[in-house]
């Protein structure tokens, strides 16, 4: 163990003196990552595979021995791959900090000198005394290897398998035995490759989803698909555990039942406030239509659940400018009557108003403007054009908006309630994936916390599984037929493909009639094609609206069980199950409409005001600790963040030891084994 630590790192081929900013920003991303507690991911793999999967990003520039055919891959997701023999701590949260006491740039030598102090985080004397074996002390700082498998062999179904005699040095940090992981679950290439090379990633764009358009085949959405497409993770029992051990209460219905199935980072929030550091929640919302249905609740009443459940601050964006931009059709006084319309419905949701901010991106925009010039200049035209599929003839204010969508992120945007450097949460639909790829990206580049997204997936229209609840034809049925642009007359006044559009939608403005016609009338029924075939066969859940919104809507998870049971046996009628549906959306309805009627101007402007003294106690001094990596154990890692030039050499000096290598291009954090 190296204890009492001072080094010096020797950077080469730097044509030019990085700037102050520069050196700032290597020590806020090696903080970012040590409070992130990311894990690192140690993969045992056939070499000609990991080419395949991975590309040369596997390689520094002293390449491998040719005759080498089965290799190790160290991981720090979104930050590094490197070929390393060597064993690596299990998560960046093992690190205390990284002290740099100077930064030494030499002129004639073009070489930076980086001066600094290693203090561990724990001593070994404090490791001794809580593990009393090898084992138990290496299976507590150390990733375990994962052998990866292609699964094309039976014997290597096994979930644990002696590893081959060639590494038996591997393995004897943890026996003779590895967790063992398809070829098909290993982390995506999309979720590997460091954000420093993010103007060079092909985005792989769904042709489906996207976030102005969502196309659905008679198959559906395939949303295990989208999770590997979009290089997100599933959300575990583990996570829901989690999350009802941190709240002291039980997980949203939503959760629980996969609503919100995907995310991105979701374990570093939760390990950040368990911390005792507080986050903040983003969402947003376009103004299309004078009323909002269904649909669009979902992510509002989830942000209700995160704000009630962490007691954190909520923002809102209102993208009246989106709508300007993207809608041909529409004028700026129409859209400013739709915002206010929406925002009514956002606030009857009951969200706490003492920790909710709305803002309009036409009026707040001065406060997002610093960052959005910072995301201008980090987002090249490539970037945009590949990952929201602009082409030339959209206007430049298309091609602008995203960094207007990506400001709110970042806390930096809101100064009169928040800390600098607060992480937040975004729940989303998953078209909306696109601007938090981007976004996450961008943070590194600008050396703050990326963005931790959880994903929905789209509520149904009444017409069956296979489609989206969307009021986007309405809007522009209306609009091209001249009812809606001069906001003197109710979008439901369009002509019959308006009308008949109408009826797959459920909004928040319909009557119990309307309800009770739209469910009964046009809600895709799964069960059989008369009465003695449904008594027979039973119902089809996974395909009948009626059940699949109750699963939205109806909190009691017994009662959602006996109806799905009894439907689905054939002890339940279509009619029966429908008529539940009924009354469940018309109490809701109706809810929302008496509490957005009670609504006064006085109570909307209080949740477009930033002087509340709820958030202002989030405003805290940004923390200063001190940077130190802490090395526990021989062969650890010791990292370092992407802020230097390509092809540089590095020499390291701690004690006697020394370790000399050049980086590749593509690595944000470079290994050195002691």
């Amino acid at each position: 163990m190296v204890a009492n630590n001072v080094g010096v790192l020797t950077v080469k081929a730097i044509a030019v003196e990085p700037t102050v900013s520069q050196y700032d920003d290597i020590r806020k991303l090696i903080r970012n990552k040590i409070q992130e507690s990311v894990p690192f991911h140690n993969y045992q793999i056939d070499r000609s595979l990991a080419e395949k999967f991975y590309g040369d990003s596997i390689y520094d520039n002293f390449g491998l021995a040719k005759n080498i055919n089965k290799i190790n891959i160290i991981i720090l997701e979104e930050w590094n791959i490197n070929c390393n023999r060597n064993r690596v701590l299990k998560h960046t949260g093992l690190i205390k900090d990284i002290e740099i006491n100077e930064f030494k740039y030499l002129t004639s030598k073009e070489s930076l000198e980086i001066h600094f102090a290693v203090n561990p985080k724990f001593s070994f004397e404090e490791l001794s005394n809580i593990y009393k074996t090898e084992k138990g002390l290496h299976h507590f700082l150390l990733s375990p290897i994962v052998k990866v498998i292609t699964g094309e062999n039976d014997k290597e179904e096994e979930v644990n398998i002696s590893v081959e005699t060639s590494n038996k040095d591997i393995s004897t940090y943890l026996g003779d035995e590895c967790v063992v992981l398809r070829i098909d679950d290993i982390l995506p290439r999309n979720k590997v490759l460091p954000p420093s090379g993010a103007e060079n990633i092909e985005y792989e764009r769904s042709k489906e989803i996207t976030p102005w358009d969502v196309n659905i085949s008679e198959e559906g959405i395939n949303y295990n698909k989208l999770i590997k497409e979009f290089g997100c993770s599933k959300i575990t029992e583990n996570h829901i555990k989690r999350i009802e051990q941190l709240t002291k209460k039980k997980a949203h219905h939503f959760i629980r039942r996969e609503i919100f199935f995907s995310h991105r980072d979701l374990d570093f929030l939760l390990n950040y406030y368990e911390q005792n550091k507080c986050f903040y929640i983003y969402t947003g919302r376009g103004p299309s239509s004078l009323s909002m249905h269904l649909g669009h609740l979902i992510p509002f009443y989830f942000c209700k659940y995160l704000q009630d459940a962490f007691n954190v601050p909520l923002v809102i964006q209102m993208s009246d400018d989106e709508k300007f931009l993207f809608n041909p059709n529409y004028s700026l006084e129409y859209i400013n009557m739709l915002t206010k319309e929406n925002v009514k419905d956002i606030i009857a949701v009951g969200l706490n108003p003492e920790l909710t901010f709305i803002f309009r991106n036409t009026e707040y925009a001065g406060y997002l403007y610093p960052t959005v010039l910072s995301i201008h200049k980090k987002t090249t035209l490539n970037q945009s054009i590949n990952v929201f599929g602009f082409n030339h003839s959209d206007n430049i204010g298309k091609i602008s908006y995203p960094s207007f969508q990506i400001a709110p992120c970042f806390s930096q945007c809101f100064p009169n309630f928040l800390s600098k450097n607060m992480p937040c949460i975004v729940p989303q639909g998953i078209d909306q994936d696109p601007y938090f790829r981007l976004s996450r990206d961008i943070a590194v580049k600008l050396a703050l916390h990326k963005p931790v997204v959880i994903h929905s997936v789209f509520m149904p229209g009444l017409q069956g599984v296979n489609t989206k609840m969307s009021s986007t034809k309405k809007k522009d049925e209306g609009v091209k037929s001249g009812q809606g642009g001069k906001g003197g007359q109710s979008e439901k006044s369009g002509k019959s493909g308006a009308a008949d559009h109408n009826n797959s939608v459920i909004f928040l403005t319909d009557t119990p009639e309307q309800i009770r016609t739209k469910i009964n009338k046009y809600a895709f029924s799964g069960g059989g094609a008369t009465i003695e075939e449904h008594r027979q066969k039973g119902g089809n859940l996974n395909k009948d609206i009626s059940y699949q919104y109750l699963r939205y809507l109806l909190e009691d998870d017994d009662k959602l069980n006996e109806i799905g049971e009894k439907y689905r046996k054939g002890e339940m009628l279509s009619g029966e199950i429908k008529k539940i549906l009924i009354d469940v959306v018309t109490e809701l309805v109706q809810k929302h409409q008496q509490r957005r009627a009670a609504l006064t101007d006085a109570d909307i402007l209080y949740f477009f005001s930033d002087n509340k003294e709820a958030l202002k106690k989030f405003k805290q001094e940004e923390d200063k600790a001190p940077f130190v990596f802490a090395i526990t154990v021989p062969h650890d890692s010791f990292l370092l963040p992407n802020c230097l030039p390509n092809q540089s050499s590095f020499v390291t000096t701690l004690g006697e030891k020394k370790s000399r290598f050049f980086r590749s291009k593509d690595l944000a954090f470079t290994f050195f084994s002691f």
